[in-house]
């Protein structure tokens, strides 16, 4: 399949200060629709044939940072979401056998400690 142009336009940080945006998603391809303000990270990965699409959807709950991993087959139209990630999402890669591998910007430190945040690598496998 051909590749495809991804734009974003970055709305905001998604909060005051942070290294992480709030963007409106544009897709030029016909075979899937992705509705542009449905509050997306600037971060995407394609698989190495350019059929799935991976694409982080901020999803924030009660003032705690966390997202989506919503994945799109331009072969079929199909969209499949990731259950919820806490964090930032600051990496993302999609493998030939189609495991995603992210990074995660998150709380790192225990409950008695005082709060502390660190990167955590991740994966999931979603089709």
């Amino acid at each position: 399949m051909n590749s495809v142009h991804i734009k974003y336009e970055v709305i905001s940080e998604i909060r005051h200060g942070s290294p992480y945006n709030l963007a409106k998603l544009y897709v030029a391809d016909n075979s899937f629709y992705i509705q542009p303000d449905a509050h997306w990270q600037d971060k995407h990965a394609w698989s190495q044939d350019n059929r799935y699409l991976a694409q982080i959807q901020w999803a924030i709950n009660n003032d705690e940072p966390g997202f989506f991993i919503m994945m799109f087959d331009r072969a079929t139209g199909e969209v499949v979401r990731s259950k919820r990630i806490i964090g930032c999402c600051n990496e993302l890669f999609l493998g030939n056998d189609l495991i995603i591998h992210y990074e995660t910007y998150t709380l790192v430190s225990f409950k008695n400690e005082k709060q502390k945040y660190g990167l955590v690598k991740g994966t999931i496998q979603m089709i």
